[in-house]
């Protein structure tokens, strides 16, 4: 599954980092300090980051200032600082990222060092009514609003699921997916999402799609083999609808995917069919 390809990911990052950079790929030492660094240039970012690590973002008015002109928080939810979490609660949600992160690196090492390489900081405010999220103008950045009753093994599961929209937003911008934005909001483009079940842009669709496959693995590996299960049926009801609008849009001559975008549909429909197949995901994350 090439949005989980080690290989492919890190490739990704090499060449964006030179394009953005104007210089040469990076060595593999330098390429998450050059690739972050390449972001904040283009997307007027201000996203630190840890070498092999995540950085914990509490307080950074300049980031949060993008995300309310991009529309992502409204000027209500970060008027007088409403959005910042108290010192100690900030103290517990610490704790339990790294208690997520340490779930994360044993239930596969592989998954764990690629979100480690994407991802550069990890913001931690909150906001009424949402959980978290990422956005393709802020590549290299999640952002999340914890509850108090979320475990352990939910911080995991929302790392991993922002990670994952991270890596598609860099293989779209790299390589291309969804070449035609003004379609995605269309009738006949609308598709069932396989995380909120309800019908959705296509481009938001794609997505849920390619993040359900990941957190099925992640709690297979983690050992919810129940869980996983409950992702079964509405992945394989969400890429059935991706293939159909595909191609009920391709019938009139109008492309809602590239040829990369629907190799990506075609992997996650070979993932689903016969039940999940956890194997191509733990190769492909297991590339050199």
């Amino acid at each position: 599954m090439r949005y989980l390809d080690k290989r492919r990911v890190v490739l990704n990052m090499q060449l964006a980092a030179a394009h953005l950079t104007g210089t040469e790929p990076p060595p593999s030492a330098e390429l998450k300090q050059e690739f972050i660094a390449g972001l904040n240039d283009v997307q007027s970012t201000s996203i630190r980051s840890i070498k092999d690590d995540l950085y914990w973002e509490f307080d950074n008015p300049g980031l949060v200032n993008l995300l309310v002109e991009k529309t992502v928080f409204s000027l209500a939810e970060v008027s007088g600082g409403v959005h910042l979490l108290p010192d100690n609660e900030r103290k517990q949600v610490i704790h339990n990222l790294e208690a997520a992160k340490a779930l994360l690196a044993d239930a596969d090492p592989n998954l764990y060092y690629l979100l480690t390489q994407l991802v550069g900081s990890v913001a931690i405010y909150q906001i009424p009514y949402r959980d978290g999220g990422s956005v393709s103008c802020c590549i290299g950045l999640i952002w999340l609003s914890p509850h108090k009753d979320w475990q352990v093994d939910y911080y995991a599961e929302m790392l991993v699921h922002e990670f994952v929209h991270n890596s598609v937003f860099l293989e779209d911008m790299v390589r291309g997916i969804m070449p035609n934005p003004t379609l995605l909001d269309r009738d006949e483009a609308l598709s069932i999402s396989a995380i909120r079940q309800t019908r959705r842009p296509y481009d938001k669709a794609f997505h849920s799609a390619c993040v359900a496959a990941a957190i099925m693995y992640y709690y297979h590996c983690s050992g919810d083999v129940k869980k996983a299960e409950t992702y079964i049926v509405p992945l394989q009801r969400t890429v059935a609808d991706l293939s159909e609008a595909d191609g009920a849009l391709r019938a009139q001559g109008l492309d809602l995917l590239t040829d990369n975008g629907r190799e990506i549909v075609e992997e996650l429909r070979r993932f689903i069919v016969h039940g999940p197949d956890y194997s191509v995901i733990a190769n492909a994350l297991a590339t050199h």
